[in-house]
């Protein structure tokens, strides 16, 4: 299971104790709740890079965005979005 967010959940983290751990990946947890694992992902602590794009797309960093954008072009009905963002 899976959880996106965009800003890093701290209440959420600093309440779950030793159920909430660090990955080896900047922007992705595990929640750990009995024997469900549940994978969270902060887009705005995802790297930029190509693999990332997706989360880049999601990051609201304008920097990630535009990076986002400009590496691999979006279709137009998607791209126009994207850049109407006003920042």
């Amino acid at each position: 299971m899976y959880a996106v967010t965009t800003a890093f959940p701290q209440a959420l983290a600093a309440s779950m104790g030793f159920s909430w751990q660090a990955t080896d990946q900047l922007g992705v947890y595990n929640l750990i709740l009995g024997k469900l694992t549940i994978i969270v992902i902060v887009t705005k602590q995802i790297p930029k890079a190509p693999h990332n794009l997706p989360w880049n797309l999601l990051s609201q960093e304008p920097e990630h965005v535009r990076y986002a954008l400009n590496l691999d072009p979006l279709p137009p009905e998607l791209r126009k979005h994207f850049e109407n963002l006003n920042w």
